[in-house]
């Protein structure tokens, strides 16, 4: 009994604060029953292991906790004896807590322990164990004493340790031969001198605790390394995570630059193939349409033969001698088989060309006329072919289509494809008439100025904003007299529009609305064609300058900068607003910069049928085109005064065929395909705009040009 008291006393003195979990297996979280380890260190019951490896995978074992594979079988797995020894050295007491009645009596309450045997006793129980010759010397406190002792100095309260061979007897001395504890009678019995050296084992213990001070000592220096390695590695660990983290940024940016470049590049060569497309569809129209009339023109002369041959073979199987040899002075008329229904003989010296232009802008076409007399003047209805001819400016020359109008008159259409000198030749049985060869020139250019200074009708005051309306007339903003005003193409005045409370600057129209931009007031103005307000609005705007409709769905953009300011510094907005049809807000973007998507002086746009969005960057002296999701795509990277470089972008305008036409601060007009390839200039320096602020373009083939000229206080059209 004694034994086992030495064994509790030593189990609580070393272990009495380790927790009930540590002794528990983590599969039945039942205390350890023959605890097995396995190689990754981590213990379990081997009845757990056993019904662990017959639910698993033949030959392989998953431990529980880490999840790494065993493959040794579970009988050679090596027992953990040290958690067997804590086993038989911690009694469930200690981990339990203090009991409630005395261990010796089991009737009364707990008042006592003893610290040598670890065993509480009550008042009765506790002075018999201290009249008791074998336990009279050992130490016994209140519960109270104890516990607070043991908190503050537990190793006052460690039991005593005894021999396990010698029962009884106290561990006094240490064997140096043996390196063991021993009692008394082993120094007689199993270490008896001179064989064995002694020594009392509180100065083996001193003499060894100096030592495994040292070794404290020594461990806390090499902790402290540890530490100081542990924070090196981790810091390095961040710093490989940091830099893993920037070179993937890194990476990932130069894939998106890549790709973004790669899609620019795309959208380039699709603009290229529609463009091409485009072009050779109209080369191709312009050929058809010509083959087309030769078409027609031969089917005239075939058919114009078939009835002259019918006409004469009538005429020699029914005609009397008369009829017969009338034929010698009378042709029949084209398209005429009937003998009796004989035209009159036209005289070429009567007959005459009208309405010949004195000139004819390129890309228009001419309606001439041949009317056809007799020898006494009069009107006829000729039986002679009239036939007609043009000679171009680049010396080529085609047949013209003759209409017979069957009253004495001849119409035929002449298109102005290039600019220079026509001639126009029409005879009649071969014969040239009277002003044959007329000539008129094609030009292109400047080809109609419309407007002075001033507030009357036909008369402009800084006239700002320009569009073409679906009747092809042009709707012109003026800032100075505070209205819109209303011209045919060729300068006719038609009328003047003034809206209540705006003063118009940027305009353009969408579902038979004005929508225009008051800087002045910070708003935009929705009316009716007739001036009527429809809506205002205003909201996140600061300085409203110009103003585009997407067609397809009706989006809204505003271009919003500080232009009161007038200073190039000026970071206030620079921003594209984006609303509904209705003037319902969504979002904004831009800002203050030179990078893409960043704008100085965002001011006139214009959206092609593709519903790209071009965007006049003033300052930074390029265009910038975003996608319908109002995506950064590309920019007409061309910045300079030159010809066919971007300074100052003004007005912007785009053709049905996708042509990008800008005007510049320097006071040039300039075409563009919608990539941004320069493709010629429109004015001449002859011209002599002075400011101009907008541009437009008609629904014509080719297109007319209409620019605002605001300083000449003018509107200038032109011809390419």
């Amino acid at each position: 009994m004694a034994a086992a008291a030495s064994d509790v006393v030593d189990a609580g003195a070393v272990l009495a604060e380790i927790n009930e979990d540590f002794l528990c297996c983590a599969i039945c979280l039942e205390r350890y029953s023959d605890p097995k380890i396995l190689p990754c260190q981590h213990t379990f019951c081997k009845k757990c292991l056993v019904q662990l490896a017959e639910k698993g995978v033949a030959d392989t074992l998953m431990c529980p906790t880490c999840n790494r594979s065993v493959k040794v079988p579970i009988n050679d797995l090596q027992s953990n004896f040290f958690m067997s020894s804590l086993l038989d050295k911690i009694p469930e007491k200690l981990v339990a807590g203090t009991p409630k009645v005395c261990e010796f009596c089991e009737e009364n309450e707990v008042t006592s322990i003893c610290v040598e045997c670890q065993q509480y006793s009550c008042t009765p129980c506790t002075r018999v164990h201290k009249k008791t010759k074998t336990t009279k010397s050992h130490q016994v406190l209140s519960v109270d004493e104890y516990q607070e002792t043991k908190n503050k100095k537990p190793f006052a309260v460690q039991s005593i340790q005894y021999c396990n061979v010698h029962t009884g007897n106290q561990l006094k001395y240490y064997c140096d031969t043996c390196q063991t504890p021993i009692c008394m009678e082993c120094t007689i019995i199993d270490h008896r001198v001179p064989e064995h050296k002694h020594r009392y084992i509180k100065e083996v213990a001193d003499e060894y605790s100096d030592e495994l001070k040292g070794k404290v000592r020594k461990l806390k220096v090499k902790a402290d390394e540890a530490e100081t390695s542990k924070m090196s590695a981790k810091a390095a660990c961040d710093k490989l995570k940091t830099c893993c983290k920037e070179e993937e940024a890194k990476i990932n940016k130069k894939t998106d630059e890549i790709l973004e470049d790669l899609r620019r590049q795309i959208e380039v060569v699709k603009q290229k193939k529609e463009r091409l497309v485009d072009e050779l569809k109209t080369e191709y129209t312009a050929r058809v349409k010509n083959m087309e009339i030769k078409v027609d023109e031969l089917e005239m002369k075939h058919g114009n033969i078939v009835s002259t041959c019918s006409y004469l073979e009538t005429l020699v199987q029914h005609g009397n001698p008369g009829q017969i040899l009338s034929a010698k002075q009378f042709r029949p008329h084209p398209g005429r088989d009937d003998v009796r229904m004989l035209a009159t003989n036209a005289c070429q010296q009567n007959c005459s060309l009208d309405n010949v232009p004195k000139q004819l802008i390129k890309g228009d076409t001419a309606t001439l006329m041949v009317t056809t007399r007799d020898k006494q003047g009069k009107q006829v209805i000729p039986r002679q072919v009239v036939e007609a001819r043009v000679t171009k400016p680049d010396g080529s020359s085609d047949d013209i289509k003759v209409q017979d109008n069957n009253d004495g008159t001849h119409t035929m259409m002449v298109h102005g494809e290039i600019d220079g000198k026509y001639k126009v030749s029409v005879t009649i049985d071969n014969q040239p008439i009277p002003g044959t060869p007329a000539q008129f020139n094609v030009i292109k250019g400047l080809v109609k100025t419309i407007g002075k200074n001033g507030s009357g009708k036909g008369e402009y005051n800084l006239p700002v904003g320009v569009t073409v309306d679906k009747n092809g007339d042009i709707v012109t903003a003026e800032r100075g007299n505070k209205r819109l005003q209303i011209t045919d193409k060729d300068g006719n005045y038609k009328n003047i529009i003034k809206i209540e409370k705006c003063i118009p600057s940027g305009l353009c129209i969408f579902n038979g609305k004005y929508y225009m931009t008051d800087l002045d007031n910070a708003q935009v103005v929705i009316s009716d064609m007739n001036g009527h307000v429809i809506k205002r609005f205003s909201e996140n705007m600061k300085h409203p300058i110009r103003i585009v409709v997407r067609p397809a769905d009706g989006m809204v953009y505003v271009s919003d900068w500080d232009l009161k300011i007038g200073d190039k510094t000026n970071k206030d907005g620079h921003l594209i607003r984006k609303y509904t049809k209705d003037g319902d807000y969504i979002k904004s973007f831009g800002g203050y910069g030179s990078e893409a998507r960043q704008f100085k002086g965002p001011s006139f746009m214009a959206v092609d049928n593709h519903g790209l969005l071009f965007v006049g960057d003033y300052n930074n002296n390029r265009i910038q085109v975003y996608n319908t999701d109002d995506e950064y795509m590309y920019s007409f990277n061309c910045p300079g005064q030159d010809e066919g470089q971007i300074y100052g972008p003004r007005g912007i305008a785009i053709d049905k065929e996708g042509y990008v036409y800008v005007v510049n601060y320097n006071n040039k007009v300039q075409k563009f395909d919608r990539s941004g390839r320069f493709i010629c200039r429109i004015d001449k320096d002859t011209d002599g705009l002075n400011s101009p602020s907008d541009v437009a373009v008609t629904d014509d083939v080719p297109c007319r040009v209409v620019v605002v000229d605001r300083n000449n206080h003018c509107v200038k059209i032109f011809a390419q």
